[in-house]
């Protein structure tokens, strides 16, 4: 009867709509208490947006409370790509293959920015840099039930509105999201490391690659946009060295020391404990880390160590992604490699042009216009 009673009027039953109804404030002078129960019996007849914004799958559904400044605080404090333990939290243990992970991610965090605030998930997706939101929401949408991700996000978004985030992700985006904004990278100390493990990984391709991986640590997030990361970022997360991780760290430190940033860790991840009161659709994953790190020998493939734990290979990556984890590698045979070509003005023909070329010194009056090369030694 009550649900019936909150029925707008001019809409038919069944058909989903924006708000829960148009009369919600003729019912403010009733209590808090009639207002929640008014948003948690409209629950089956909103969208997603709607849900999400008023947060009817949850027990404590609200009026939208915040404004736009404090949606924009809560993107600060959010990655691009929702984090790897909280997606673990939401994905089905045993779903089917997940080629879009990156979408799937990507989609959760723009839709974080919906709950208790006035923007939509266009303007959502635009504050954190997603401009795929349509295809990044059917990557999510096929493999997370609605009411999961109507419940879940919301509580996501309250957990952070709750607490404090060491990282500005805001700033991180506004500083090296873009491809074209350079990035140090010692390719001498790396070229080093490799010679000393005896691999010939640094090649051009290779620092190409090392830089998308700095780049995608420092954001949190993939920075090429889309739903898919290149075929190649599964096979260097799954298998890359101890030493070239510890490079990595160090040149992420070394770049937002660059921009006068030393007050943040490199990578983060939420504390566990954040969701201990919060009924989500998975548990966490209580493997130990030790048992993990001893499946993941030279010779074992993802595959079959995800089969062996249970997962599949997607929350496999995510697993190893958050608790900071790699294959150990296949020894390589050691041997003297070239250092890598020179680049800039280091390259041997340009420091020769350089050489060649002469200054000029005026012999009279500068009026005269006459100059003649200056000799030197």
């Amino acid at each position: 009867m009550f649900a019936w009673m909150c029925l707008a009027p001019d809409r038919e039953v069944g058909e989903l709509r924006e708000h829960p109804t148009r009369y919600l404030p003729n019912w403010k002078s009733a209590g808090p208490r009639v207002i929640k129960r008014i948003l948690a019996a409209s629950d089956g007849q909103l969208t997603l947006k709607a849900r999400l914004r008023y947060g009817t799958a949850t027990a404590e559904p609200a009026v939208p409370y915040l404004s736009e400044a404090d949606i924009t605080v809560r993107a600060s404090k959010t990655p691009g790509m929702l984090w790897p333990s909280w997606t673990l939290r939401l994905l089905p243990p045993k779903s089917p293959h997940q080629p879009r992970i990156a979408g799937l991610r990507r989609a959760c965090a723009s839709l974080m920015l919906i709950p208790g605030g006035p923007a939509g998930h266009r303007q959502g997706a635009r504050i954190m840099g997603n401009p795929h939101f349509r295809s990044n929401l059917e990557a999510l949408l096929p493999f997370v039930d609605v009411d999961h991700i109507c419940s879940t996000l919301s509580h996501y978004a309250r957990v952070l509105d709750t607490h404090e985030v060491p990282i500005d992700y805001a700033r991180r985006r506004a500083l090296v999201a873009d491809e074209m904004s350079p990035l140090l990278l010692d390719e001498n100390a790396h070229w080093r490391i490799c010679k000393s493990l005896g691999t010939r990984q640094f090649q051009q391709v290779h620092l190409y690659r090392l830089r998308w991986q700095l780049r995608r640590l420092l954001l949190g997030a993939d920075p090429q946009l889309g739903n898919h990361a290149p075929a190649w970022t599964h096979r260097f997360a799954y298998r890359t060295h101890p030493e070239i991780l510890a490079f990595l760290d160090e040149q992420a430190h070394r770049n937002l020391a660059a921009h006068h940033i030393t007050d943040e860790p490199v990578t983060w991840e939420p504390p566990a404990h954040w969701l201990d009161d919060i009924a989500l659709p998975q548990p966490p994953v209580g493997t130990p880390t030790e048992r993990v790190r001893a499946l993941l020998t030279p010779n074992s493939t993802a595959r079959d160590v995800a089969q062996t734990l249970g997962l599949t290979v997607h929350q496999l990556r995510l697993l190893m992604e958050n608790r900071r984890l790699s294959a150990q590698t296949r020894p390589h045979n050691k041997g003297n490699y070239p250092r890598p070509p020179r680049q800039g003005y280091l390259v041997p023909d340009q420091l020769r042009d350089r050489r060649s070329s002469r200054p000029l010194k005026f012999t009279r009056a500068p009026d005269e216009l006459a100059v003649e090369p200056r000799r030197t030694a």
